[in-house]
């Protein structure tokens, strides 16, 4: 995201641009923490229709709970299209 709009915000934390790399000002840029969410490398890319999101973004764009598609993807074993 780069830097805040107008300076420091508290809407912002520092994120790193490499994971595996170090907190380092090259390595590092603002971001709020649904995108330090959306950058954890737990996440499981999961992808419909050509597009590649992980659980918490699909949830948010089908309007769907994040809690109910997680169940059924990652407990109940469906695919994301049998999810949803």
């Amino acid at each position: 995201m780069g830097l805040p709009p107008s300076g420091y915000s508290w809407e912002f934390t520092i994120e790193r641009k490499d994971n595996n790399g170090p907190y380092s000002p090259s390595n590092c840029i603002w971001g709020t923490p649904a995108e330090q969410q959306n950058n954890k490398s737990s996440n499981v890319p999961l992808t419909h229709n050509g597009k590649t999101q992980n659980l918490a973004q699909w949830a948010r764009e089908l309007k769907i709970p994040e809690h109910v598609l997680h169940t059924r993807v990652r407990k109940l074993g469906m695919t994301l299209e049998q999810a949803i």
